[in-house]
């Protein structure tokens, strides 16, 4: 397990003379040290301070976790758009719609020229129609790519919520590990 260190924690231990003692300190795996707040300085009740790191760590792993899978749904996704800016990519939701107006017969005079200028710029001997084309399929392709992403994403992060113990969670972790590694090469193949 990780040092966790328990910072400005006040926990209320009650013992046989029925008073409270209030302490701080840092818990591992193998050790405890504590800063007393009050005058008695009484033991206090090992047992209670073990359950309550417990689940201090449970949360912190819990916390990691989560931070793990979004950290990698990110990745992916930058994967994917091959590091778009966010104003790149605000622009292909634009770009598609044009060319469904070109591809179906109903773009405006606009449309088409918005889709000549930058089949003239790429300098890939293509025509507008045909950029409009590759326009659609890339964008088909990018939402089934973010379905994907963001539905195993949410259903990764429902998982780790619902579960009750470090080794349930690293038993989850494990197999999404699997999943998304699966889910990526199919994305890159």
């Amino acid at each position: 397990m990780n040092d966790l260190n328990i910072a400005q924690v006040i926990i209320n231990l009650t013992n046989s003379e029925k008073f409270t003692v209030a302490w701080e300190g840092k818990l591992t795996s193998e050790s405890l040290s504590i800063d007393w707040f009050d005058d008695k300085q009484t033991e206090p009740d090992r047992d209670l301070i073990w359950s309550t790191w417990l689940q201090a760590q449970d949360k912190h792993v819990k916390e990691q976790a989560r931070q793990s899978v979004i950290d990698y749904a990110e990745r992916i996704r930058k994967k994917i758009t091959n590091n778009a800016s966010p104003a790149e990519m605000a622009g292909w939701s634009n770009k598609a719609e044009r060319a469904r107006r070109l591809l179906a017969g109903t773009a405006t005079d606009a449309d088409r020229q918005a889709l000549a200028i930058e089949a003239g710029k790429r300098n890939k001997k293509e025509t507008p129609e045909t950029l409009a084309q590759k326009q659609l399929t890339k964008e088909a392709g990018y939402a089934s790519a973010i379905a994907l992403i963001d539905g195993m994403q949410s259903h990764a992060l429902d998982l780790i919520d619902s579960t009750d113990s470090v080794e349930t969670l690293n038993e989850i972790v494990a197999t999404l590990k699997v999943q998304a590694e699966a889910a990526s090469r199919e994305l890159f193949q």
